[in-house]
């Protein structure tokens, strides 16, 4: 399974596929510089997923999923036109998000507008505390 978490916001935004967007004023240079290194390297600026296993199980990479976004992303698989990143994460040229085989979310506000775009797909939705997010997200957290 390859997970994928995004912000609600940034999804409708780039439904129904994600590709790297050149959204320079928004990044900080560290980042450019690791987003130029990656185009050099691969050709093309990856979409990153992760990837579960034996050793990383599913609540661990949701754990590191809903870190990026409050909307995690399932994909039974991924296209050819990959490259393994690092151990767990895998990156693809462009993401097809009508792919996903389940949506998890923590936004409640997004259920409507996932139930309109992606009809046939099973829709997760999962308490969350606002403030207890933002707290975890500088330490990694618990998944209730």
């Amino acid at each position: 399974m390859y997970l994928h978490g995004i912000p609600f916001v940034h999804l409708k935004r780039h439904y129904p596929e994600i590709t790297p967007q050149k959204e320079t004023a928004r990044r900080s240079p560290s980042h450019l510089a690791d987003t130029h290194h990656l185009k050099e390297c691969l050709g093309f600026v990856p979409v990153h997923l992760l990837r579960t296993s034996k050793k990383y199980p599913l609540d661990t990479c949701l754990k590191e999923c809903l870190r990026y976004g409050d909307t995690v992303m399932a994909f039974s698989g991924i296209p050819t036109t990959c490259v393994q990143l690092s151990l767990h994460e895998w990156g693809v040229d462009r993401l097809m998000l009508r792919k996903a085989v389940w949506i998890l979310t923590l936004r409640p506000s997004a259920l409507r507008w996932l139930k309109v775009h992606f009809p046939s797909t099973p829709l997760i939705l999962t308490g969350w505390d606002r403030d207890e997010k933002r707290r975890h997200r500088r330490l990694g957290f618990p998944l209730k």
